[in-house]
Order: C-alpha cells, then structure tokens, then sequence
C-alpha cells in the first residue's frame, strides 16, 4: 500500500469509489471542485495490474492553521481492514508538516465504526447539526457529529 497526493488525473478512480461506498455520494463536479489551492488531497493505493487500484482517500482544506476533513472514504470491498486508520494516520501526519494546529470533521451520528475510529485518534465531539444528512429514499435526516482533534 501507498498514500499519495491526488490530482485530477485521479478523478475516474474517485468517482468509482465514491458512488460505491457512500449513502449520499459527491458528484464529479464536486469532486473535481475539491482540488483547489487549499485542498490536500490523499489517496491510498493498492499494488494492481495494470493500474495501481485506488483503495480509499481523504479529501481536506487548509484554513489559518485548521485542517478540515471534508470527504474520507475507503472501497466498500476494503472496509474493516484497517485501511482507514492508515489513511487516518497518514493525513493527521500531513496536518502537523502543513503546521496545522487543530482538525475538523463531521460524521452520520449512525456511523460509528467511523466514530470509533476518530475517538482512536484523539478527536472529541464539540458539536452537534441536527438534522444535517439526508437518508436516501425516505423524509427522514440525521445529525452529524461534529468532532476536533488539537494538534501539537
């Protein structure tokens, strides 16, 4: 496995990934959107012929010191196997090198194999969106849980 900056060249293999793996996935217009000149974008790959095969990425943007997580997703086919965490790790390593003090991200409240995953990691819950995620195919929502991790 490797953990690399994306660029748009990796924008196919995402948007695969993306429309397998979340309830409500971005676009490509979204995606393509998300690489801009505050964006750190990681992608973890697995060793493939022909190609390497994308595994997960990590989506953030870089504001006055405050990382924040916008989009990390792993392969469905790769969940559970710990490639999470390692591209977890990876990105809170690149937020120290970019001198980033603190780090944000929000999660489904019915997510917690993510949850638990992020409390791993030191991030605490410091806030709450009712109502915030839509739940395809029905009137309902969901909260996201919003969670910091101080750095340093």
């Amino acid at each position: 496995m490797k953990i690399i900056e994306l660029n748009l060249s990796h924008i196919s293999q995402i948007v695969s990934v993306e429309q397998q793996s979340h309830l409500t996935p971005w676009s490509e217009k979204t995606i393509e959107g998300s690489f801009g000149s505050r964006s750190h974008n990681f992608g973890l790959f697995k060793k493939a012929k022909p190609l390497d095969e994308l595994v997960g990425y990590c989506f953030t943007d870089l504001v006055a010191g405050e990382l924040s997580i916008e989009n990390i997703c792993i392969a469905k086919q790769h969940q559970n196997k710990g490639h999470g965490g390692q591209l977890l790790g990876q990105v809170l390593e690149q937020a120290v090198v970019l001198n980033a003090d603190q780090v944000f991200l929000e999660v489904r409240a019915s997510n917690q194999a993510a949850i638990a995953l992020y409390h791993r990691y030191g991030f605490v819950e410091c806030g709450r969106r009712k109502q915030y995620y839509s739940i395809p195919d029905s009137n309902l929502k969901e909260d996201a849980i919003m969670m910091s991790l101080k750095l340093g």
